[in-house]
């Protein structure tokens, strides 16, 4: 790193460096870059709009958009806490609400809102560099490759860029004109952040924290400096506060979502093998299904019901434990996080950046992506002039490498580090010239390494995933929109991709099966079996294929080895409705009654005990049964 400056900006002190140009040269600048934006978000939209994929709300997508409609009709969240980040379904359901509920309305905002933060972008290089360097760094923002891809998806980078920029923005132009004002909005935009994105909670005390350590020279100037720093924190206070209160009222105490636990054994566990999403056997990889699954595994293995809290904490010692009992790989595993992050390939989960970009002509061109802001960001380090508030920002991104690392790696969670990297990158010409004029050799073939080094390690093939269920997810869109004839080549596809993916082998036997296909589908069933030793699913899928083909005795072979794997209560009905058919009433009737008493209010298990109890002639219980059926109906 270079020498600490405290009484110049980073770059400054060239004898060649330009005057300063006037607030309407700056309001040029400004304005250039935003119509730069628009345009290249214009000729962005005119080929996205035509894409097979556009408006596909898979997975995260579709879960956002089933929030946002359930927060306008009052069910969401409910008495729930909040699981996953409270800020972007609110946000939806406010833009369904007065712009429209359309994926292409929200998608032309998050264009704007892109727009808007290349003007940030500007702004922040301008405030830590300079006129030149802001240009820049709005120009890279501007025509980013991967901003724009999100920008055209319902998920919430966009919005975080936005937000995240403009609270770094916040707190320099804050710590320039000394006003408690702009400290606390600066606090409610990181707040905001971190609504959006939990990981980016840790800016919120590490900004508060540099405002303290600010130099202050006499008392009065270090009361101010604290009270700065309490302005930051009262801001994200005032923007976390409902969300919290909303937790307490809902019977636990968390501070903004439970799920911190839950993520990190996602990234942390001895079947993660990737550095990205691996949750553990029976946890469902869908929005609406994981927070059940995940509070299933972890209440069956303590035994007891458990608060949202205490099911976070379960997950994080389950980490815990895997990291203690196995560093080697623990250790290995964070490596190959480390890699990832800062990899070439922008790593899909719901969708595909590569795919999108065989249709999307301007996404294959000349614009800047991730590996070409790091490599200049990483040579830069070393040439800049540092002084704090250039610190502040090093801090920042530091912060949101650490905190994604340390649990799993998506492109779009890496996303929030970009404004980071395109400000460095942005001061590299001039750090460059002033080096070159000062004849810092040292410097200079230290920016040459750490740049090259950068390069190297972006430019590996470490990631060992497959976009097989990127393939699976099409499949499932083509049959929510009634397309069927697209589904069987998605589910080649991935298929041919990943032979295992059991989610696409049991899609295809089911398919196979409704198409009166027994053999093949029997087939799939079984091969979804093999792939997923430790998955209910499959077993349970299967039954349920041969209880519909009269295989009585391969039906309840398939429920108990579902039963065996997971233990699961719609299961436990359908076996007992297998041995009833097989007439073992009793066992059947034993069954029922231990569930019932479980789960007093469990409609399935009711009906089937009611059923039974009137072919045994039992006119008590089928009293008793008919009673409790009527009671839950009233409720």
């Amino acid at each position: 790193m270079g020498e600490c400056e405290t009484s110049e900006r980073p770059g400054e002190g060239s004898a060649t460096e330009p005057a300063e140009p006037s607030w309407r040269g700056r309001a040029a600048a400004l304005l250039f870059v935003l119509l730069l934006a628009a345009c290249v978000r214009g000729v962005f939209w005119g080929e996205v709009s035509r894409s097979s994929d556009f408006a596909h709300l898979a997975v995260d997508a579709e879960g956002y958009d089933e929030q946002a409609r359930g927060v306008l009709a009052g069910t969401w969240p409910g008495d729930q806490v909040f699981y996953q980040d409270a800020l972007y379904p609110y946000f939806l359901a406010a833009h369904y609400r007065l712009l429209g509920d359309r994926p292409e309305d929200v998608f032309r905002t998050q264009l704007v809102l892109g727009t808007a933060t290349a003007g940030l972008a500007l702004v922040l290089a301008w405030l830590l560099f300079g006129s030149f360097e802001g240009i820049l760094a709005g120009v890279l923002a501007a025509t980013f490759a991967p901003s724009l891809f999100y920008e055209t998806l319902l998920l919430k980078a966009s919005l975080t860029l936005f937000v995240l920029t403009g609270g770094l923005v916040a707190v320099l132009w804050a710590r320039r004109r000394g006003t408690l004002g702009w400290f606390f909005l600066s606090g409610v935009l990181l707040g905001g952040a971190a609504l959006l994105r939990g990981n980016l909670l840790a800016l919120v005390p590490l900004t508060a924290l540099w405002t303290f350590a600010l130099p202050r020279d006499g008392k009065t100037r270090r009361v101010r400096a604290l009270a700065q720093g309490l302005a930051i924190l009262a801001g994200a206070a005032i923007a976390i506060l409902p969300v919290t209160v909303h937790n307490v009222r809902a019977g636990d105490f968390v501070l903004i979502t439970s799920q911190a636990g839950q993520n990190f054994y996602i990234g942390n566990n001895p079947v993660n093998s990737t550095g990205s999403y691996a949750p553990p056997a029976g946890v469902r990889g869908v929005q609406k299904y994981e927070q059940i699954d995940f509070a299933r595994l972890a209440e069956r293995e303590v035994g007891r019901a458990l608060k949202p809290s205490e099911r976070s904490r379960f997950w994080f010692e389950k980490s815990f434990a895997f990291m203690r009992s196995q560093p080697s790989k623990a250790a290995a595993l964070l490596w190959k996080k480390v890699l990832l992050f800062l990899n070439h390939l922008e790593v899909p989960d719901n969708a595909d950046f590569e795919t999108t970009a065989s249709e999307v002509p301007l996404l294959r061109g000349p614009l800047p992506t991730f590996p070409l802001v790091l490599v200049l960001a990483a040579a830069s380090l070393v040439l800049v002039r540092w002084n704090r508030e250039l610190g502040l920002v090093a801090i920042a991104g530091a912060a949101i490498f650490a905190t994604v690392v340390a649990f799993y790696v998506f492109s779009r969670y890496r996303l929030s580090i970009v404004p980071v990297l395109i400000v460095f990158a942005a001061a590299l010409p001039r750090a460059l010239v002033t080096q070159l004029e000062d004849r810092n050799l040292p410097r200079l073939a230290g920016a040459l390494v750490v740049g090259g080094l950068a390069w190297g390690i972006t430019s590996r093939d470490v990631w060992e995933g497959s976009r097989s269920m990127l393939h699976y997810n099409r499949a499932l869109y083509a049959i929510e929109h009634d397309a069927p004839d697209e589904v069987p080549a998605h589910l080649e596809r991935a298929l041919e991709l990943d032979p295992c993916n059991w989610y696409a082998l049991l899609l295809r036997a089911q398919l196979a099966a409704k198409a009166g296909h027994g053999d093949a589908a029997r087939s799939d069933f079984e091969r979804a079996i093999a792939c997923a030793p430790g998955a209910a699913e499959p077993r349970y899928k299967l039954g349920l294929f041969l209880l519909a083909r009269n295989d009585l005795e391969g039906a309840r072979a398939a429920f108990e080895s579902a039963l065996q794997a997971e233990p699961f209560d719609v299961a436990v009905v359908k076996l007992a409705e297998t041995e009833s058919r097989l007439g073992q009433l009793d066992a059947a009737r034993a069954r029922l009654d231990a569930l019932i008493e479980r789960r007093p209010r469990y409609t399935p298990a009711l009906e089937l005990a009611l059923r039974l109890a009137k072919r045994a002639r039992d006119p008590e219980r089928v009293r008793e049964l008919e009673a409790r059926l009527a009671s839950d109906a009233k409720r």
